[in-house]
């Protein structure tokens, strides 16, 4: 079965399936957060890493293909969907596949839970050095400070998040110390945390979403919490002997 990922907008990726039939609407169900939009015929999942890599293990088997935005945005998918089709046709080697193997995978998760780590952080801190290892191409030598350092940099000349680098950082610092036993790892360069500008809603925006209220109480409530920049919990607590008449 094929697979459309499509860019929507910053909170959301649009997925179209070939088929809608019980079993393929079964694995999208599965990840959180998705919604079926019924005029565009596509569900949509959270734009985030995590919602992605659900959506890539879910439909292991099929073919996926995004759009040139996500191709651009998210680089990881495509490296994903070759290392797959790469494993398909040959099972690599604990050599050919580094130090990365299902035993210091199982040592690595074991490590996590001992320390209290929540599943969803697991599950991205192997993912992300697992990508690691995949891009090492094997080369056992390379597994140091310098290497983690090197793919930082390249995930950022990939145009990656400033979050997800320093979440790969995270993870490989985790694996060096508790896994390869090298407490003592080097202090990585992190790039800085992104400060990005909130959404704002223009005037006309801001006019067409109370014109089209209907309801005289709720239609209050928004134009007083619009008004006096208040929030949602004091003018929902408002009583008469409030206001000054």
């Amino acid at each position: 079965m094929k697979i459309n990922l499509l860019y929507r907008d910053e909170k959301t990726i649009g997925v179209r399936l070939e088929r809608y039939g019980f079993k393929e609407r079964e694995g999208i169900r599965s990840i959180p957060s998705r919604k079926w939009v019924p005029d565009e015929k596509i569900w949509t999942i959270p734009y985030s890493i995590s919602a992605v890599e659900s959506m890539l293990e879910v439909y292991r088997s099929c073919k996926f293909e995004c759009d040139e935005r996500l191709n651009k945005e998210l680089p990881f998918i495509r490296e994903w969907l070759d290392r797959r089709d790469t494993q398909a046709n040959a099972v690599p080697s604990s050599s050919e596949r580094g130090e990365w193997n299902p035993d210091q995978q199982q040592e690595m998760r074991d490590a996590l839970v001992a320390r209290g780590y929540s599943s969803k952080t697991i599950k991205a801190y192997i993912s992300q050095t697992e990508r690691f290892f995949a891009g090492l191409q094997g080369t056992e030598a390379s597994i140091n400070d310098t290497a983690v350092q090197k793919y930082a940099l390249a995930l950022l000349e990939k145009g990656l998040s400033h979050a997800y680098v320093n979440q790969a950082i995270s993870a490989l610092k985790f694996y060096f110390r508790h896994v390869l036993k090298q407490p003592k790892s080097a202090a990585y360069v992190r790039p800085k945390k992104e400060s990005k500008l909130p959404d704002v809603l223009s005037l006309n925006e801001v006019m067409r979403l109370l014109k089209a209220v209907k309801n005289l109480k709720h239609k209050a409530i928004l134009y007083l919490t619009y008004t006096s920049g208040l929030r949602v919990s004091e003018v929902v607590r408002l009583r008469l002997e409030d206001c000054d008449r």
